[in-house]
């Protein structure tokens, strides 16, 4: 009954998942569903032999631990590697260098356009001429933000109108709790350029955080 409880919870997860924790995740709950298997037919063969001790039961038994533990080893890597259910962006990483990812012509004010770098999905988004770049999945549900819209120098998800400052990427309005990833972004020769901002960035004489961009370079 416990599986089956947890077998749904998980699947409900899954949904919402995009490669490759999707992949991962389809083969955790593979590794899971045959575990319980083995576990059932366990059973049955100790209830048809009266609870009576044989290697029969114990050997498909001893089969089923060695699927759950692939199984649980899977879902530490979907938890802890890659963040699923805890922030969609836990683990991201990169570029280290500045990278060119578009042209400056190819973004209009206001437009969200998600690309991918590194095989992240960043959002750009120019805004009184300055261009941002943050991550392009919301951290609370994995929305894509890319389908949100822009209020007031924020970006808001399309599904739960959560607000992320797109200086910063700091939460501005929940329900989402965890910022988004932030790229510091430069203009060379009319590409676009960016690199991943790391977190600890120091502030400028001023007090302020270095901008998320200039309209020119």
């Amino acid at each position: 009954m416990g599986a089956l409880a947890a077998a749904a919870a998980g699947l409900v997860d899954w949904m919402e998942v995009d490669p490759p924790e999707k992949a991962i995740g389809a083969f955790h709950a593979t590794l899971n569903v045959s575990a319980t298997l083995f576990f059932m037919v366990s059973f049955l063969l100790r209830w048809f032999e009266h609870w009576r001790p044989g290697w029969g039961a114990f050997a498909v038994a001893l089969m089923g631990y060695v699927l759950v533990m692939g199984g649980g080893y899977l879902g530490g890597i979907l938890v802890f590697h890659l963040g699923v259910m805890i922030n969609r962006n836990a683990y991201r990483s990169g570029p280290e260098d500045f990278t060119t990812i578009t042209t400056v012509g190819e973004l209009a004010e206001d437009e969200l356009k998600r690309v991918v770098v590194h095989e992240q999905p960043v959002l750009l988004v120019k805004v009184s001429g300055r261009i941002h770049a943050v991550g392009a999945v919301c951290s609370h549900y994995g929305a894509p933000l890319n389908e949100g819209r822009v209020v007031d120098n924020t970006i808001e998800c399309p599904w739960h109108a959560s607000r992320f400052a797109l200086e910063d990427g700091m939460v501005v309005q929940g329900p989402a709790c965890a910022a988004l990833p932030v790229y510091d972004c430069r203009i060379v020769n009319a590409q676009v350029q960016i690199k991943m901002r790391t977190e600890n960035k120091v502030r400028d004489e001023e007090g302020s955080m270095p901008i998320t961009t200039a309209a020119s370079h």
